[in-house]
């Protein structure tokens, strides 16, 4: 099963070469012709020298090969960078060794199934409070502002003229305001996704950028089906963190948003969603700060791949390409959103 037909416990494993040798050892003092006078000869202290050295070499070529396996183990367990981290202990022994490498195996199987499902109900929990929120400032803060805009409208053309400059200005502040409002309550919970699905939230969170920008936004979108309304969450927001960053820190001219399905390229086959956000911009610097991290994270709670790099062969403007994949149930339709 391991290696070994039959289970040897580490115990066996080093007491019986010891205790061979040992016997061994005895024995040949036992039948030899070999004796030792008092005082010991030279020749005597030469020999039981020689049989004393011959034991710890081998006891120590026993020792060397019973506890390979386990430091082996320990290098693994010391370069692991986290649970979730691909790979486990190799498991090539049916002894004690093997039995703690199935034990740690079983325990980082366990700690990445509670670490997904933490970061399940946080990606869940963030949703509902982004819900809240929108609708607080939606319902709310909108509101308010709103009557607040209409009130002012009512007065502006009955103060004094020395005042309805001021009051003009007031009112166009509030009007700003309200529109900010009601941006950032978009933001925080994408309408047209639950109501229209991922192409047309790309869609429209590209135009957003392009309205929001300076920079050129290109869009080649495809309607994809198969995807769950997670993995299609996810897909959004990576999208939008993206998006963001291009706007604030890329330097870019110029942006383009990609959705489409792709053939996975294994034995297994099937079909996935790919979103893709690349830029002309000045690239990837420094390192990975809480945005690229939650995109990280959350390409991870669904089950897909994000990858973050250069968009082109360039040292000095090389651009960022972000790219998010994650494996869906059918393949796409032709109709394409752009």
């Amino acid at each position: 099963m391991y290696g070994g037909s039959a289970r040897v416990t580490m115990f066996v494993q080093l007491f019986l070469p010891i205790a061979a040798l040992f016997i061994g050892f005895v024995a040949l003092l036992a039948l030899s012709p070999a004796s030792v006078s008092h005082p010991i000869s030279t020749a005597e202290l030469v020999e039981l020298t020689a049989l004393l050295l011959v034991t710890l070499v081998v006891s120590a070529l026993v020792l060397r090969k019973t506890l390979a396996p386990l430091r082996e183990l320990r290098v693994v367990m010391e370069q692991r960078e986290g649970v979730s981290a691909p790979g486990r202990a190799r498991v090539r022994r049916d002894d004690e060794v093997g039995q703690v490498a199935l034990a740690y195996n079983g325990l980082l199987d366990r700690l990445a199934a509670e670490e997904t499902r933490a970061a399940g109900l946080a990606l869940t929990a963030q949703e509902r409070e982004r819900q809240r929120v929108s609708r607080e400032l939606h319902d709310q803060v909108g509101q308010t502002l709103t009557v607040a805009l209409l009130r002012l409208g009512r007065v502006v053309h009955s103060v004094p003229g020395e005042l309805q400059e001021d009051f003009e200005g007031a009112q166009e502040a509030v009007r700003t305001a309200l529109q900010e409002v009601r941006t950032v309550a978009a933001q925080l919970r994408p309408g047209v996704l639950e109501d229209l699905g991922l192409a047309p939230a790309l869609t429209s969170l590209a135009t957003e950028a392009a309205r929001e920008g300076t920079l050129e936004v290109r869009r080649d979108i495809t309607e994809v089906t198969g995807a769950t309304p997670d993995q299609e969450l996810v897909a959004y927001r990576i999208a939008q963190e993206a998006l963001t960053n291009v706007l604030r820190h890329a330097q870019a001219g110029s942006v383009r948003v990609t959705l489409r399905s792709e053939p996975i390229e294994s034995a297994s086959g099937g079909v996935q969603l790919v979103v893709e956000v690349s830029d002309d911009g000045v690239g990837v610097h420094g390192p990975a700060g809480t945005g690229r991290t939650g995109m990280t994270e959350r390409a991870a709670l669904v089950g897909g791949q994000l990858s973050i790099g250069p968009a082109r062969a360039d040292d000095q403007r090389p651009g960022t390409l972000v790219r998010f994949c994650v494996p869906v149930t059918t393949g796409d339709r032709e109709e394409s959103a752009s």
